[in-house]
């Protein structure tokens, strides 16, 4: 259900070409200020610390860092002063939507692991250690925090329609990026050499590791619209933080608990060290219908001035 308490706080804007012309000059300078940046920052993450840190994952860190400077600029122009302006009402915290999704995107992301291993495509190699346990949660509140915060949060509650077909297509267009995104890390045993172009041949390989994984693509995207969708009708982004959060927990637990087996050809959900979209976009959605205690929504809404006068005098 919205949150109501928080609906008179959210600066609500139509799209308008103002808004699409900002945010296409937002993607122009990530894309070409993590380009030029990336031989400096990947030189000296190899210099401090060698390969605890693959240039590929720093690269999309690099990424978001920018991503989120460039938004806290343009949302200071756009008048959002407010957390909740953009999702991150202090009700949802408070509410129990943070900690059910956590635990339905770990759970979702577990299944994963447990059905490769028992279809003998990866084993066992032993539980992960405390400090990868204490990378993995630290990691998946961050990632899950901050993408969320700019993907279903900024992206959605500033100046998204209500409903209808305009709703859709911002959640299209929104998780389109979403997916794409992910992608420019590359993948699992690509090797780029570091130097001053470095950045621009990261960009450069996207289109093409989109055709090689387009599943993984459309997966990815999947998981964008239900989240949009998830978020517009709480009120909140907490909840699909948590989902996002405890998918990446699982995952990178997982991922250190266990390995591809020898001669078992292309792993089901794990090709290519690619995000695995498509399963974990079913197991997401399957978990939300099982398990998920909310109210059944009537449409994706964003709470409106109209909700608080409604409270207000009702």
């Amino acid at each position: 259900m919205p949150d109501q308490r928080a609906a008179d706080t959210f600066a609500r804007r139509e799209p308008s070409a103002a808004l699409l012309v900002g945010l296409a000059v937002w993607l122009a300078v990530v894309v070409g200020a993590s380009a030029l940046l990336a031989p400096a920052v990947l030189g000296a993450s190899d210099a401090l610390f060698g390969d605890r840190f693959p240039p590929l994952r720093v690269f999309r860190r690099l990424v978001m860092l920018l991503a989120i400077v460039g938004l806290l600029f343009w949302a200071r122009r756009l008048g959002i002063r407010r957390w909740a302006q953009i999702g991150l009402t202090p009700a949802g915290w408070r509410g129990a939507g943070a900690g059910w999704g956590l635990a339905l995107g770990a759970v979702s992301g577990i299944l994963l692991f447990a059905i490769e291993l028992a279809g003998g495509w990866r084993v066992a190699v032993g539980w992960p250690g405390l400090l990868d346990a204490v990378e993995a949660l630290a990691a998946g509140i961050v990632i899950g925090l901050l993408e969320e915060a700019i993907c279903r949060g900024f992206l959605l509650f500033p100046f998204a329609p209500s409903s209808g077909r305009r709703f859709w297509l911002g959640a299209a267009a929104v998780s389109a990026l979403y997916s794409t995104a992910h992608f420019a890390r590359g993948g699992r045993g690509l090797e780029l050499a570091i130097d001053g172009a470095v950045g621009w041949r990261m960009w450069a390989m996207v289109p093409a590791r989109i055709v090689e994984h387009w599943d993984a693509w459309v997966g990815l995207f999947a998981v964008g619209v239900l989240f949009y969708a998830l978020a517009a009708r709480d009120g909140h982004v907490w909840r699909v933080a948590g989902l996002h959060a405890g998918a990446v927990v699982a995952l990178q637990l997982g991922g250190a608990a266990t390995e591809a087996r020898p001669g078992s050809g292309d792993s089901l959900f794990f090709a290519d060290g690619l995000n695995p979209g498509l399963p974990l976009a079913g197991l997401l959605l399957v978990a939300l219908l099982l398990v998920a205690r909310a109210r059944k929504p009537s449409g994706p809404r964003l709470p409106d001035a109209r909700d608080s006068g409604e409270r207000a005098t009702g």
